[in-house]
């Protein structure tokens, strides 16, 4: 967050950040109302760094938002980082890209200019089995519906075993971390390993790391459901992102690099188990997929 959102946050808040208010400077008021806020949530900060007060500050925030459910300790771990890419997220609108986007030309117009557009090489996608709709709909029914959630999986944050990734994957918000595994809930360890071995057996991972099927969005993320307070899928750890940056919340099929033809194996690969893609059935938050017959 910059130092001017967060000034803009704090007087939101009703804090004085003094007389020339939200200035993008962090000076001595814009201190003290930090750790005012700090110190009505009850931390105990007296030895931790201005960094550290701010990040505390940030997760304040991001949790009164519902994007956060972690530890209000100003250390930057992945639920924080996660609630930075949603708080990001939340405030980009497919309306607002376009209004930027008005001077390109409409071949360009398909992703901001800041993320390239997808090379489609059609002659390297290899044959797969396109699911019908009966099949689609059959394999849903092993799931529940979205209300039904905590009868079927347990309480968010139970019910968790480890997944050893079919290929290993980058952090999305860290490029410079792999990961080869993460909790899933236990109902979903089949199902998400078949679609991501069967990712790997179809593209191979030169084409993974070109199509960025290797890019983890997150899986398990005890928080609500953005705006609210019922539990996110995440939460039940039944749900994936998948290649956030390229994919984001309020995006539609028009700046989505999920929706390009060279992903309908991939897509086919998640529908034969019987998850569902908000991408393709809502057109927004093309990055997610969850495993329920229906969603809201």
């Amino acid at each position: 967050m910059q130092a001017k959102e967060l000034q803009e946050q704090l007087v939101k808040m009703g804090e004085n950040i003094g007389a020339s208010g939200a200035d993008g400077i962090v000076g001595a008021n814009t201190r003290a109302a930090l750790d005012r806020v700090l110190k009505k949530e009850k931390l105990n900060f007296s030895l931790w760094s201005d960094a550290r007060r701010r990040v505390a500050f940030e997760q304040i925030v991001y949790k009164k938002a519902g994007f956060y459910e972690g530890e209000l300790d100003g250390l930057v771990g992945e639920q924080t980082r996660q609630a930075v890419r949603l708080w990001e997220a939340s405030k980009v609108s497919p309306q607002t890209l376009d209004r930027e986007l008005t001077w390109k030309s409409e071949s360009l117009k398909t992703l901001p200019e800041a993320v390239p557009p997808l090379v489609v090489r059609p002659g390297q996608v290899k044959p797969f089995k396109v699911p019908t709709q009966t099949e689609i709909n059959a394999a849903r029914e092993k799931w529940p519906a979205q209300s039904q959630m905590r009868n079927f999986f347990g309480a968010p944050g139970t019910n968790l075993v480890r997944m050893t990734f079919p290929y290993p994957q980058v952090v999305a918000w860290d490029l410079t971390s792999t990961v080869t595994s993460t909790l899933v809930n236990a109902k979903c360890l089949k199902a998400f390993t078949a679609i991501f071995q069967k990712t790997l057996d179809h593209y191979g991972m030169d084409e993974i790391r070109r199509l960025r099927l290797n890019m983890y969005g997150g899986c398990y993320n005890n928080r609500s459901m953005l705006g609210g307070n019922v539990p996110s899928t995440h939460a039940y750890a039944a749900a994936w992102d998948i290649d956030p940056e390229r994919n984001q919340l309020k995006w539609g099929r028009n700046l989505a690099s999920l929706d390009a033809p060279e992903y309908d194996a991939f897509w086919s690969f998640v529908e034969m188990e019987g998850m569902i893609s908000l991408g393709r059935h809502a057109n927004y938050d093309w990055m997610h997929f969850q495993a329920t017959k229906n969603f809201k």
